[in-house]
């Protein structure tokens, strides 16, 4: 093998690798919103500060989330628990954007909003699983 094609495959797990935990990151923020959120607005009813409740929850949330979905797509793990952790977080942050998007932009209301995140969170999960490093190495003799 010649030192630029060295190079070459050193850039590419790079990118695998910085596009892996841009993902995961991604998607322990939108964990943090749709779990924080959630929290508030079904506590809302039973505690006097369901804000700060839904926060707390969510950040737990929102790390683990993070911590899954990079130990997955980076550590050394098989392709099954790989692709499932692509396939969360993509569905995490396709779910968020998608409800976003038809909240803000489409001005749908709350159901329609739902229904539009979750169908663009499987098309993000369908992506997402195919995200991180891969599990064999080619080499050349």
């Amino acid at each position: 093998m010649s030192r630029t094609s060295d190079r070459e495959d050193a850039h590419d797990d790079e990118e695998i690798e910085g596009s892996s935990v841009a993902l995961a990151i991604a998607s322990g923020f939108a964990t943090f919103f749709i779990v924080g959120i959630g929290i508030s607005q079904l506590a809302h009813q039973w505690l006097p500060a369901p804000l700060f409740m839904g926060l707390v929850i969510g950040a737990i949330a929102g790390g683990v989330a993070t911590a899954t979905v990079t130990a997955g797509l980076t550590g050394g793990v098989e392709d099954r628990q790989r692709r499932i952790a692509g396939g969360f977080g993509g569905y995490t942050v396709g779910f968020f954007v998608g409800f976003v998007l038809a909240g803000s932009v489409l001005n749908f209301s709350i159901l329609p909003s739902i229904g539009f995140g979750v169908v663009i969170g499987f098309l993000a999960a369908g992506w997402g699983s195919r995200q991180g490093q891969t599990a064999t190495l080619e080499t050349e003799s």
